[in-house]
């Protein structure tokens, strides 16, 4: 009885494999490589994560707010942007407001302070003052979804209302 010679088919796949393989690898270097020099010629942007911050039900958050004052929130987006959350009236589907928590050539550690007696908010360097409403710090959109739950919109363009 002859013997068949083994491994040949197996060898192919073998090889077949192994250059399936570096092709692969290859074709990942250079996908990252263009990505990357893309994203730094400024030819794309690279967002990681949600920019709409979520802080909660709006009906929590505005009894949050009615109990202790406009909240703040630290960090929220990119390790550089503290927001206040302010609501004002008592509808709990309108009067929101988000803003920067500092001016914006401000140091972080100048955040401006609710005052209650005034109603107003207070930089805690300058001593400069803003209306309830954060007149004069970056704006950020808000809004109520159907579900109740309050959005900020930390991707959208904010406004400067020093303008």
């Amino acid at each position: 009885m002859p013997v068949a010679r083994g491994g040949s088919k197996s060898s192919r796949q073998a090889i077949l494999v192994v250059i399936a393989g570096l092709l692969g690898v290859v074709a990942m270097v250079f996908l990252i490589t263009r990505i990357t020099s893309q994203a730094s010629n400024g030819e794309i942007t690279i967002n990681v994560g949600d920019q709409r911050f979520r802080p909660g039900p709006a009906e929590v958050i505005a009894d949050l707010v009615d109990d202790g004052g406009p909240l703040l929130f630290s960090d929220v987006a990119s390790g550089d942007r503290d927001v206040i959350i302010q609501h004002i009236g008592t509808n709990d589907e309108s009067g929101w407001f988000a803003f920067a928590a500092r001016s914006a050539d401000a140091p972080r550690d100048c955040a401006v302070e609710w005052q209650e007696d005034s109603e107003t908010f207070e930089d805690s360097c300058d001593g400069t003052s803003y209306s309830a409403e954060g007149e004069g710090l970056l704006q950020y959109p808000v809004e109520v979804q159907a579900d109740g739950v309050l959005v900020v919109d930390l991707n959208a363009d904010a406004r400067d209302t020093n303008n």
